[in-house]
């Protein structure tokens, strides 16, 4: 939270004139359309370096941020059943959010992956880069293992085309039987399944969860040794040069 705080401290000064300047460019439109006089408009100046670097890591870290708020999402979604008038069985839903949740899993890792490589490239001139390129590839293994570890519940690999387990094999064959089938019996044993199922899938969610937040409260302590100075973004050296 503490890293998150400073970059959108860092970047604050930039959206206020990005909106400035979107408030300037309404003004003239709404003079374009009603025929009034057009008041000048500014031409938007490009960033320096220094706020090339605050945009960098603030984009960055909302791709990350936001894959987090997915994955908090699913859970929720997968605790309750679809709703009737979509068609689509419950089973089937079920089995849906599971690899949903595992496909952010992987974009995760992904986008974990490519902002250290952002961070190793804009500090590659600094006077720390050897370090700062050392302890990234560090975390690049933390990283790497972090997710071996909390992937699923058969310890396979995030980006496998489909997950699939006992449980979900088992629901997804109790499924086709009462789908093909008049015996009412099937649709019960199915019911009892997918409820079995549910609170195991979404209780492992919610797990791999925790797992997520305590492997990023590590990698953005780490990111924050370089990035970050008594709370405000160190700047990389030949930018303090040239600013």
């Amino acid at each position: 939270e503490s890293y998150s705080r400073a970059i959108m401290k860092a970047i604050r000064p930039i959206t206020d004139e990005a909106l400035a300047d979107r408030e300037d460019m309404s003004a003239w439109m709404g003079s374009v359309l009603t025929g009034g006089p057009t008041p000048p408009r500014k031409k938007p100046r490009s960033l320096r370096r220094d706020e090339d670097v605050v945009v960098k890591l603030f984009q960055g870290l909302t791709e990350i941020l936001g894959t987090v708020t997915s994955l908090q999402n699913i859970p929720k979604l997968a605790s309750h059943a679809p709703p009737k008038r979509t068609g689509v069985g419950k089973s089937a839903y079920l089995q849906l959010m599971v690899e949903t949740y595992l496909g952010e899993v992987y974009i995760l890792k992904e986008r974990c992956d490519r902002y250290r490589t952002a961070v190793i490239r804009m500090y590659r001139n600094d006077v720390r880069a050897a370090q700062i390129k050392e302890r990234q590839n560090l975390l690049g293994e933390f990283t790497a293992e972090s997710f071996r570890s909390m992937v699923d519940t058969r310890g396979g690999h995030v980006h496998v085309a489909r997950h699939d387990d006992d449980e979900l094999a088992r629901l997804r064959t109790l499924a086709m039987l009462s789908s093909s089938s008049d015996h009412e019996g099937f649709g019960w044993i199915e019911g009892v399944a997918f409820r079995a199922t549910k609170a195991s899938k979404v209780k492992w969610m919610n797990n791999n969860n925790k797992a997520v937040k305590r492997f990023l409260d590590e990698y953005f302590k780490e990111m924050a040794r370089w990035v970050l100075t008594s709370g405000s973004v160190r700047f990389p050296k030949i930018v303090s040069d040239k600013s």
